[in-house]
């Protein structure tokens, strides 16, 4: 690219509002001008690209050298997500990615700025050495990008006019041949070729896209993208003036950068915002999950079996940890949805409640259910058999009656009868 200008978002914004189509006379500029008429002089020379932005490199994580490893570009569009080319990861495994985000020089790449790839989720529109398929990719980050406002997304999706203003950006090669590479990030403005007029802006605009309604065509003989710049943004101007991205580069002449009978080609964002925010909502950092359902009890001796349902939102993440905790004392952690608390105690009320937690921490504790383990316990759990008689194996009480005999809390109201049908006297009772 022969013509560079500072990837600030102030200078891009001061450049997209001075660019007009060759021979279209310049009128004033303002916030919202579309048509070319109406944004000034075409801008000429420039400086070396300053990224202190959401500009990113795609690097090949085993080549050590950054300058050698950088193969792509891309943007970010979340603090931890960046949208590139399909094309640009066809055939590499996630563990072969990584990204550098903001960086202006690639020799100045650390290690540390070097962040690891953990997912990536490619449009189902693309089709492999398809022209015209949906060209887009998004990376999952590693980790949140600190500092960089990700850009945001143009959302109209009616293709932008013929001669619209846009800058496209990257460490593609700057000379036609495909030979030189530069170090530090280059831009330069650029023009669309194509849009929702009925003819190209040149009569060699043609660019090869099938899907004009998918594909912006855009460059010159002097200016455009090259190898290495694929997936890179096109940037642009909303009508309210705000920066957005527009498209990312694509393809362009098979046999030489600018070669004047055929441009580049951006694929667009703004028809394909529902895919994206789709990707965006399903990679969301997660939150800490409600609340979970107030517990179930179960006293034993000395011990109580508390069980729960989980909560309803898990946060998006569903590990959960739960912690049951017991007051005065008694508590347990666990992953499951029940546990069993020993050491509760006695002839106390303890209020038992559970808190969830995932990876972004702890929720909210759930109600309390209050029981009181008593001083002397006896397990009736179990049927026993026992030799009062006037108390049947096909009572329902046969069982407890047994329990109780066998521990001997009644012996019965005289020896093989337990008189179920008499009633109790003060004596019995006390």
């Amino acid at each position: 690219m022969v013509r560079r200008i500072t990837m600030t978002a102030t200078a891009l914004v001061v450049a997209l509002a001075t660019m007009v189509p060759a021979g279209v006379e310049a009128g004033p500029a303002g916030p919202g001008a579309t048509n070319p008429t109406e944004l000034g002089p075409l801008v000429v020379g420039g400086s070396t690209t300053l990224n202190d932005g959401f500009v990113a490199a795609l690097l090949t994580s085993s080549v050590v050298d950054p300058f050698q490893a950088q193969f792509c570009g891309g943007s970010l569009i979340a603090p931890d997500v960046v949208l590139t080319a399909a094309h640009c990861i066809e055939g590499l495994d996630v563990a072969d990615l990584e990204v550098a985000v903001g960086a202006t020089f690639l020799s100045a790449v650390t290690p540390a700025d070097r962040i690891p790839v953990v997912e990536t989720a490619v449009h189902p529109g693309w089709v492999p050495n398809s022209f015209g398929s949906v060209d887009l990719a998004a990376l999952h980050l590693a980790r949140v990008v600190d500092g960089v406002a990700p850009v945001p997304l143009e959302s109209d999706p009616v293709q932008p006019s013929r001669g619209r203003g846009l800058v496209v950006a990257g460490w593609g090669a700057v000379d036609p041949y495909r030979t030189l590479f530069p170090d530090g990030l280059q831009a330069a403005p650029v023009l669309a070729l194509t849009g929702v007029d009925t003819a190209p802006l040149d009569a060699f605009a043609a660019c090869g896209a099938t899907d004009p309604a998918n594909t912006v065509c855009f460059g010159d003989v002097t200016t455009g993208a090259c190898s290495g710049d694929s997936g890179g943004p096109l940037v642009g101007l909303a009508p309210s003036g705000e920066l957005v991205l527009e498209a990312l580069v694509s393809f362009g002449p098979a046999d030489r950068c600018l070669s004047g009978t055929a441009f580049d080609a951006g694929q667009r964002v703004s028809p394909h915002r529902a895919w994206i925010d789709g990707v965006l909502a399903g990679w969301a950092p997660a939150t800490p999950p409600g609340a979970p359902a107030a517990p179930r009890v179960t006293v034993g001796d000395g011990t109580v079996a508390v069980a729960w349902d989980p909560p309803t939102d898990d946060g998006g993440d569903p590990a959960l940890v739960y912690t049951v905790a017991g007051v005065p004392a008694g508590s347990c952690v666990t992953t499951a949805t029940s546990c069993v608390v020993d050491g509760v105690p006695r002839g106390v009320p303890v209020a038992f409640t559970v808190t969830a937690a995932n990876t972004a921490g702890f929720g909210p504790t759930s109600a309390a259910t209050t029981v009181i383990v008593p001083a002397v316990y006896v397990d009736c759990s179990t049927s026993r058999d026992h030799p009062l008689a006037d108390v049947a194996v096909s009572s329902f009480a046969f069982g407890d009656v047994g329990c109780l005999f066998e521990l001997g809390v009644t012996t019965g109201v005289a020896p093989g009868r337990y008189g179920p049908a008499e009633v109790v006297t003060r004596e019995q009772m006390a």
